[in-house]
């Protein structure tokens, strides 16, 4: 209201609105990500489950971030470097940790760069890789980096956006599946998140057992 909107150009009100729409649109995924968090903190969110075909999975999820990838001339490929059984997971949260795990990769990555992922299987685990070509995390930040609202920014400028909550969220939702994410990182030259998944076979066999055991 304070901004003399009837002495600008234009293309000046345009620049306003579309600040007021950003801020707007981060902070509705604010808003969504806090709520997916205070529902999995109090077990009210409920997964879908279904035995899915992991490598295709990934692959899908990865295709739907060409668009993004291409707008700064990243280099972005798959690779599936061993067969991978079943998994018996909820589509959109392993989704959503593909894609928060991808697009990061990319935000941080220089124009030119390289982001590769990597699918494979290892006793009874079903293994995705996201290898990046980008600034890298320095050690200190690397057993911070899933907490809640930490950011770490080592491209020295604030010109990324995102709540801090992107990473905490794919941990929780990696947790809930009995997987597990990891990171390693090099300064200047990449980083690399591990995420593992059990197979259907091994979630189906640990059920099993459990119900027999009178687990409830």
């Amino acid at each position: 209201l304070d901004w003399g909107l009837e002495e600008k150009p234009p293309s000046a009100v345009r620049k306003d609105i579309l600040r007021i729409q950003e801020d707007s649109l981060r902070m509705k995924k604010l808003i969504d990500d806090l709520l997916l968090l205070s529902s999995i903190d109090s077990s009210g969110w409920r997964p879908r489950m279904e035995q899915l075909d992991f490598d295709r999975l990934v692959r899908q999820t990865v295709d739907r971030m060409l668009l993004q990838a291409q707008d700064k001339e990243i280099r972005i490929e798959c690779f599936t470097v061993s067969r991978i059984p079943l998994v018996f997971v909820d589509r959109s949260a392993i989704e959503r940790v593909i894609s928060n795990l991808v697009s990061n990769a990319i935000k941080y990555t220089e124009r030119g760069g390289e982001v590769k992922i990597y699918t494979s299987s290892l006793s009874e685990v079903a293994i995705v890789k996201v290898s990046d070509t980008g600034y890298g995390i320095d050690a200190e930040h690397i057993d911070k980096i899933f907490n809640r609202f930490y950011r770490v920014d080592m491209t020295g400028s604030r010109m990324y956006g995102g709540t801090g909550l992107g990473l905490a969220i794919a941990r929780e939702l990696v947790e809930m599946h009995t997987g597990r994410i990891s990171i390693t990182s090099d300064l200047g030259i990449g980083t690399e998140f591990t995420v593992t998944i059990p197979t259907s076979r091994k979630t189906f066999r640990e059920t099993l057992s459990a119900i027999l055991s009178g687990a409830p």
